[in-house]
């Protein structure tokens, strides 16, 4: 009798399976599982990070956004 095998997962497989997940559930229609299998890859980036979102307000953002521009603009 074989010795069962150690799972082993990393951040890379599991985002590969995900998008698998993700293109077979678009393929079937099935996209409440797709919208699931976006919202778990964003997570793993760092997109809907609420914390983030409460720290600014607005305009605080826009603020930053265009003292960025400034930075970037070499007549600035």
């Amino acid at each position: 009798m074989d010795a069962p095998r150690q799972l082993v997962l990393t951040a890379e497989k599991v985002m590969r399976d995900l998008e698998e997940i993700r293109l077979a559930a678009l393929a079937s229609g099935a996209f409440a599982p797709a919208l699931r299998c976006v919202e778990l890859q964003g997570k793993h980036i760092g997109l809907w990070r609420s914390e983030a979102a409460a720290e600014r307000t607005l305009e605080q953002l826009l603020a930053a956004i265009a003292v960025g521009d400034a930075k970037e603009d070499p007549e600035g």
